[in-house]
């Protein structure tokens, strides 16, 4: 039976990007208690009450206009085939505004779309009214009703899976936007099969900045499928308190030199790049004024950009062979969209790609080798099935989800202010309905 649901409901969210170096979040993130209750408009669809959010690193950055001129035109594309859960192309959902914050959720199903209805009389855990389950949506969602801190969202199915009786709302919440990104590192762009471990104990793999939330449950997943796992971190207590929570092999606290003449087979790097902060304005050349706002990507021009950029740990990565992989947590893609235009800016990034890829295939003098493909970028991908994996995991107590902060719904802004210190040990999380 369907709840009694009210037509308004409380969001935390903003209608402009914060200007670059702005430190007063709460000088655009405000909190409504009006913001119109999201409709479900597929069939595919299911309204959720949340129970908890969490904040991921990517949210610091959009809050500030990061990746918005690649959402837009994700926006317009994909309403207009039906992808993602988007109505249509002629509505609000084309705007960046309001934006609510949030990718990560956990909640319990209010309404179903009748697609849903349909399928549950062939999916062994149904997704019916009262099911507890827990979610993560793309970043160009947050304004179409699917960004997490607010009271109610609307999602697709797909993106969800049901929680495990064992797992709280708060461990759920810290775990769908980075697993699922961990996931995407290691099996889809790494080639991991989770299933075989035939060759798994000869295989190691290099993780940078494991502290984050991908880079912690991506050792513990490559750990548990039988690979050799090195991490790096912070040198702080409480860095390497929590880095021996994972049982790696080998820890190597930063900013000091890895000590190894090691070659790993697969590297993933999670450390943002510099370019990549609060005081970089992400607005399109076309748009840039002439302010000190933008200096910091004046200091660069289009042959810059174009040049190949070889990441700094592919030193550790054995190059020799056609089997390994260097995984990019943070790819040039968005930002350079940014600054030049989706089409301009896809075109250098992909350049840029291409030729660190060349360049890396002769870094070692390796003439042999004829693998072009072997520096990859991930993104994070929404997939229920791998989501259910992951809870089981949690559940079964072989997955930890670490989390530094618990804040209410009231106190958001307070959740951003952490995010944007150093020292965090775990994920920030946010009650959002007791």
């Amino acid at each position: 039976m369907r709840p009694k649901l009210p037509k308004t409901i409380s969001a935390w969210q903003l209608m402009s990007f914060l200007p670059p170096g702005a430190a007063d979040i709460t000088s655009e993130l405000h909190f409504t208690r009006t913001r119109r209750m999201p409709n479900i408009t597929r069939p595919d669809q299911l309204l959720i009450k949340v129970k908890a959010a969490s904040l991921n690193p990517v949210d610091s950055l959009l809050v500030y206009g990061y990746g918005s001129s690649s959402f837009n035109l994700l926006r317009r594309f994909t309403s207009n085939y039906g992808c993602f859960g988007l109505p249509d192309a002629t509505t609000a959902e084309n705007a960046d505004f309001p934006f609510t914050p949030g990718r990560d959720f956990s909640g319990q199903i209010v309404d179903i779309g009748s697609e849903v209805a349909l399928s549950n009389l062939n999916r062994q855990n149904k997704l019916i009214i009262g099911t507890n389950v827990a979610g993560a949506t793309w970043p160009f969602l947050s304004t179409t009703g699917s960004g997490s801190l607010a009271e109610y969202i609307v999602c697709p199915a797909d993106y969800v899976a049901p929680l495990p009786s064992n797992v709280s709302f708060i461990s759920a919440a810290a775990l769908g936007y980075a697993g699922l990104t961990a996931w995407s590192a290691l099996v889809d762009a790494g080639g991991i099969d989770p299933v075989s471990k035939s060759s798994s104990s000869t295989c190691s793999i290099l993780i940078t900045g494991a502290t984050g939330g991908v880079g912690f449950i991506a050792a513990q997943l490559a750990k548990l499928w039988g690979w050799k796992v090195h991490v790096t971190c912070p040198s702080d207590k409480k860095a390497l308190d929590l880095m021996n929570v994972l049982q790696v092999d080998e820890i190597f606290p930063h900013p000091s030199n890895i000590q190894t003449t090691m070659k790993y087979d697969l590297i993933l790097d999670c450390i943002r790049p510099d370019y990549l902060n609060t005081t970089t304005s992400f607005t399109t050349l076309s748009s840039s004024s002439s302010s000190s706002s933008n200096t910091h990507l004046k200091q660069y021009n289009l042959i810059d950009h174009l040049l190949p950029q070889l990441p700094s740990m592919l030193i550790y990565l054995n190059t020799s062979s056609n089997r390994t992989r260097y995984i990019m947590l943070n790819p040039p893609l968005l930002y350079l969209n940014d600054y030049y235009g989706p089409f301009i800016g896809s075109g250098i990034a992909y350049s840029q790609l291409l030729y660190s890829n060349i360049a890396a295939l002769f870094s070692n003098n390796n003439v042999y080798n004829t693998n072009l493909n072997k520096i990859r970028w991930v993104f994070f991908k929404p997939n229920n099935k791998v989501l259910n994996y992951l809870l089981n995991l949690v559940s079964n107590k072989q997955l930890i989800i670490p989390v530094d902060t618990v804040y209410q719904f009231n106190h958001v802004p307070d959740a951003f202010h952490r995010l944007y210190t150093k020292g965090k040990r775990g994920k920030l999380v946010i009650e959002v309905n007791n």
